[in-house]
């Protein structure tokens, strides 16, 4: 399991991904997006905007269906959790999406479950200049080509 170091989700969610893991998926993951999830602070709306945008073109390049993959809190069994990050190759904020394309392509299964999740200001990675957003987009076009 990992989590962001905020606590933007609480702890007690761990229930709710150890609840899809006893129901036999190899992973769990938090979604913001979900209708049962509860989003008790916003980002502002640039941000959310981005985030949005940056979930199409990475659902559309590694043909994913997920609605938030870059909510920090996730939970895979031992034998996914060994072998998905010992496969991993990126080292940067991208790697949740490189974890779940490998998990799509070694066939394991991904469920997500509904969170409360607060938005706690200045104590995220800052998007605050086009070239750390082009980096995002630089290390999630290698996921492909280093696999």
């Amino acid at each position: 399991m990992f989590m962001d170091a905020d606590y933007s989700v609480p702890i007690e969610a761990v229930e709710n991904g150890l609840a899809q893991l006893e129901n036999g998926h190899d992973a769990a993951i938090a979604s913001r997006a979900l209708p049962e999830s509860n989003v008790v602070q916003h980002q502002n709306f640039f941000r959310e905007l981005s985030a949005k945008l940056y979930t199409f073109i990475q659902n559309t390049y590694l043909g994913f269906n997920y609605p938030d993959t870059q909510c920090g809190f996730k939970l895979f069994t031992r034998k996914a959790a060994h072998d998905l990050f010992a496969r991993q190759r990126l080292d940067s904020v991208i790697f949740d999406p490189e974890i779940l394309w490998l998990a799509k392509r070694q066939g394991y299964t991904v469920a997500q479950f509904p969170v409360d999740w607060t938005h706690v200001e200045d104590s995220r990675i800052q998007y605050d200049s086009l070239r750390k957003s082009l980096f995002v987009f630089q290390e999630l076009f290698r996921i492909r080509t280093l696999h």
